[in-house]
């Protein structure tokens, strides 16, 4: 009897369904498609690579609708196929013969089977063909059977999460080269370690993926991205809707590796503790650095519009979230020994007054460079933010810019950085003024900040080159302010 797994689809390359590549780090498999995507699972270890933007929509119907693809066992041989889910719908299922028409370039092309050619066992799933395919169809080499059929599942339960145990981990690396993975659907609400990878070890790596549109329920931790992460994620964004009763995040259900420079956004709501608008955990010497949400987020406990709870450990640092929150601003809760520095959240946004760690900030602010800057100004700020190789800010045009909060220079091209603060005088007048024959020489000037960044200056008025009085301002780019002096 042969047991296959569902989407199952003829090797190439030899040996596994990928476009190309031989799964190393200088030559990684490479993949196109969402029946490659699931694929991962035969090499757990191998190092990948997306070539091609993917639409993963049809994994709304997988695993109520299953499409089952088996090698053929030989000529002449009984054949015997195991489906991957069971019971099946009686009457449901349609069976086909597949074959490649080399006279038209290795074209797929199929043949229905007759219902009295197979028998089929709706409580196992088991079908049986007494005779060879070949032989009764009269094709010759026949590569394989596909089977479609609907189970008894209430619910499609989508995509099968990659490497979802500590013992059958994955251990690779996922590169997304910037290509997006969108509508990918995960609904298995019983089970452990859910997203488009369940759990990862040690030395895994991901780096450039873009995951957009996602539905992904689970039981315990639950992230668009991992469920369970104990190696490095980049510049990685999950939006999305996630779903969990623990630990559960948009991009990760728990951290025990690290993540730096990547967001969230979309919503996510926990029946208990541990829910977070990035992370729902972040436990032992797990980090976060560079990141932020816009995601909503709900819960019960330990729910925090970064990151629900950290505990035994951990660092967050240069990070922060505006999302809407059923608990703390930035982090829900957190031991002693876990630490958040130099990372704020919204207060106005958020609707959080408090938070486990973190400073809470005006939305003004927020949008304000000094905040990420200016230690003197930025209360909660230790060491500024790298607002040339990592983040940028543009208030003059907020729509096209993160709506001005900052983001992460690789986030989209379209984002401009914007140009430093620059402060020019774009109207001067001079009055003389008489009180109780008294008189005084008034000057009113307007300043603009010519750039894109908003920045503290100091305007001076001088008076036969001494100075005589001067006036601290704060202008967001494009903003003016009129200004008076009198000598």
């Amino acid at each position: 009897m042969l047991f296959l797994g569902l989407l199952v689809v003829p090797a190439v390359n030899g040996q596994f369904p990928f476009e190309g590549g031989s799964g190393t780090e200088e030559d990684p498999y490479q993949i196109a498609n969402v029946e490659q995507l699931q694929s991962i699972w035969r090499d757990l270890t191998a190092h990948y690579v997306l070539v091609d933007d993917i639409d993963a929509s049809e994994t709304e119907t997988w695993n109520l609708d299953d499409e089952f693809i088996g090698e053929k066992l030989g000529i002449g041989m009984k054949m015997e196929f195991q489906t991957y889910h069971s019971p099946i719908l009686s009457d449901s299922e349609n069976v086909y013969v597949r074959w490649r028409d080399w006279s038209e370039n290795g074209v797929w092309k199929e043949k229905p089977v007759d219902k009295n050619d197979y028998e089929i066992n709706y409580e196992t799933g088991k079908i049986t063909f007494d005779e060879s395919p070949d032989e009764l169809y009269n094709i010759e080499d026949i590569d394989s059977v596909k089977i479609d059929y609907r189970t008894i599942d209430e619910h499609p339960r989508g995509f099968d999460p990659v490497g979802q145990t500590w013992r059958n981990r994955f251990k690779g690396s996922f590169h997304g080269r910037g290509n997006v993975i969108k509508n990918l659907y995960i609904c298995r609400p019983d089970e452990e370690n859910v997203g488009l990878f369940g759990y990862t070890g040690d030395g895994t790596e991901f780096r450039n993926v873009r995951i957009e549109n996602a539905k992904v329920i689970g039981n315990g931790r639950v992230g668009i991205l991992v469920g369970m992460n104990g190696g490095e994620v980049s510049k990685v964004f999950a939006n999305g809707n996630v779903a969990g009763f623990v630990k559960t995040g948009l991009l990760l259900g728990r951290n025990c590796g690290s993540v730096s420079s990547s967001y969230s956004t979309g919503y996510v709501e926990g029946k208990n503790w541990g829910i977070g608008g990035l992370i729902g955990i972040n436990s032992g010497d797990a980090t976060v650095s560079n990141c932020y949400s816009t995601g909503n987020v709900s819960g019960r406990v330990d729910v925090g519009g970064l990151i629900g709870r950290m505990f035994r450990g951990g660092k967050v640092t240069n990070s922060y979230s505006i999302g809407e929150v059923t608990g703390g601003g930035l982090v829900g809760g957190k031991t002693s020994e876990s630490e958040v520095s130099n990372s704020f959240w919204d207060v106005e946004t958020s609707g959080a007054k408090t938070s486990a760690g973190g400073a809470g900030k005006t939305t003004r602010e927020m949008k304000d460079i000094r905040t990420f800057t200016n230690v003197e100004w930025s209360m909660g700020l230790s060491k500024s933010w790298d607002f040339e190789e990592v983040w940028g800010i543009n208030n003059v045009n907020p729509e096209q810019n993160n709506n001005g909060y900052p983001f992460l220079g690789w986030q989209d091209e379209n984002h401009d950085l914007g140009d430093p603060a620059h402060f020019e005088i774009i109207n001067f007048e001079v009055s003389l003024e008489i009180v109780e024959s008294s008189e005084s020489l008034v000057v009113s000037v307007e300043v603009k900040n010519v750039g894109d960044l908003g920045a503290v200056r100091e305007v001076e008025f001088f008076v036969n080159g001494e100075l005589e009085d001067s006036e601290r301002v704060n202008l967001f780019g494009g903003e003016n302010i009129n200004l008076s002096f009198t000598t």
